[in-house]
């Protein structure tokens, strides 16, 4: 495939992505309207919203070509696009109400955009690489086959979507089923909550994927 191949075949990938973009958006904005108009508390349908938004954005942007760090430049920008979509949004709100979905709303962005920056510099790393039988370093400097390296650790906001994919919940049912709040359940999937918060989200983890989830009490 020569240059110009590459570059047509780059813009209509290009192309592609920003229609998809489009129409998960609108279902993602017509879903919001419709859950605000059945709920007196706007916060969770709109904290939703935007997070989604979010997700859309870094998911199908993670499968163009970047080089020279661009994804994480478009990260960067997603996330300010969806925080001044949040200021927008939360403008008439009370300025109590508006304050707690945005402080919640950068805390769960800041741990996906580390999310995302990893699964890309991961997929990049795999490209380079893809035969690679070399062996890698350990922590204390000495050498280990690959397949004896620790497989990487998933994170707690992962683990809960893929127990929403599996029991195919909303996020607000999710944090209905860990009885904790909504914002609480943000708050625990960007890293943060408080101790029971932590635990009850564990509890429930570990009562889908029994001894798979590390955390397990039992």
């Amino acid at each position: 495939m020569d240059e110009d191949q590459v570059d047509r075949r780059i813009a209509e990938l290009r192309s592609a992505v920003s229609s998809r973009i489009d129409q998960e958006q609108s279902a993602s904005y017509a879903r919001y309207v419709q859950e605000s108009l059945t709920t007196s508390d706007r916060r969770q349908p709109a904290l939703e919203y935007l997070a989604r938004m979010f997700e859309i954005h870094a998911y199908y942007h993670s499968q163009l070509p970047f080089v020279d760090g661009g994804y994480d430049q478009y990260l960067e920008t997603a996330r300010e696009f969806v925080i001044a979509k949040a200021t927008e949004l939360t403008s008439q709100w009370p300025r109590h109400l508006a304050e707690q979905l945005l402080g919640t709303l950068r805390l769960h962005l800041a741990g996906r955009w580390h999310h995302w920056r990893a699964h890309v510099m991961e997929c990049q790393r795999q490209q380079q690489s893809p035969t690679a039988e070399t062996t890698a370093p350990s922590s204390e400097g000495a050498t280990v086959a690959p397949n004896t390296l620790r497989p990487k650790r998933k994170s707690v906001s992962e683990w809960l979507d893929e127990a929403r994919l599996k029991e195919d919940i909303s996020h607000e049912e999710q944090a209905d089923r860990i009885k904790i709040s909504r914002t609480t359940y943000f708050e625990v999937k960007a890293g943060r909550g408080g101790r029971t918060a932590r635990r009850k989200t564990e509890i429930y983890l570990s009562s889908l994927f029994t001894s798979d989830y590390p955390n397990n009490p039992d």
